[in-house]
């Protein structure tokens, strides 16, 4: 299957399982069961980010899609204190089951074993995921734009700064970067003011970085090695213009 295929099966699989969680948890109750994190602050992975030399955020994933299992017994108690250690910036979970062998679970316990930023990481498509996030002690989620019209990565943006989450916008190759500035970039700065909190990750092929980075909304917060699929990650910082 192609990149495109994998994403459209993701999404769809998404769908049903947020749909039964909700079910199953109401958001009301969802919010209920979680006042007492709703009212801790949040850390900020921006000034995390920006007050680290290595810029690293480390990530915990056990399985891929493309590769299957990776780490199949891995454990967060044990791996991200170790991340935490080797003096990482912040960290990523990958909540998803059925494609990345996460888990909600997985975050929540990282969050009682680490004090760094932490962002789940997910396919987020509805806002009741954000609270999810929220409640399990993230401090940051992850917005793809390649799964969202324009409208939904503002809805959902805005609901995640309402809840003191900062917000990584994911962006695939040149098209996608230049309607993320056109529209969605320029209606999503409006919410940060005071507080930025948005982070762009553009995912490029090396030779897009260098014809791009002229033209890029910001300088780059932190740059990556480029990774198995040599593609190099740009996280820009930005803030209200």
């Amino acid at each position: 299957k192609t990149m495109k295929d994998i994403l459209q099966d993701i999404i769809a699989n998404k769908r049903i399982e947020v749909a039964r969680q909700e079910e199953a948890i109401s958001l009301q109750t969802l919010v209920s069961m979680g006042s007492t994190r709703l009212d801790l602050p949040t850390r900020s992975m921006r000034a995390a980010l920006a007050a680290s030399e290595a810029g690293i955020i480390a990530a915990f994933k056990r399985k891929s899609p493309s590769k299957g299992w990776l780490h199949p017994e891995a454990n967060v108690r044990e791996v991200l204190p170790a991340y935490e250690l080797a003096g990482a910036s912040a960290c990523s979970v990958l909540t998803d089951s059925l494609f990345f062998g996460g888990s909600l679970g997985d975050l929540a316990t990282t969050r009682k074993v680490v004090d760094l930023p932490l962002l789940r990481k997910d396919f987020i498509i509805n806002s009741y995921q954000l609270y999810q996030a929220r409640v399990m002690g993230a401090d940051a989620v992850l917005l793809i734009a390649a799964c969202l019209t324009p409208a939904e990565c503002l809805s959902l943006a805005e609901t995640a700064h309402s809840l003191q989450l900062e917000v990584l916008l994911e962006v695939w190759l040149e098209p996608l970067v230049e309607q993320a500035r056109g529209l969605q970039l320029a209606l999503l700065c409006q919410f940060w003011g005071l507080r930025p909190g948005l982070l762009l990750v553009l995912c490029l092929g090396g030779l897009w970085l260098v014809q791009l980075r002229e033209r890029l909304p910001a300088q780059p917060l932190m740059d990556s090695c480029l990774t198995d699929m040599s593609v190099a990650i740009v996280v820009i910082p930005l803030t209200r213009r």
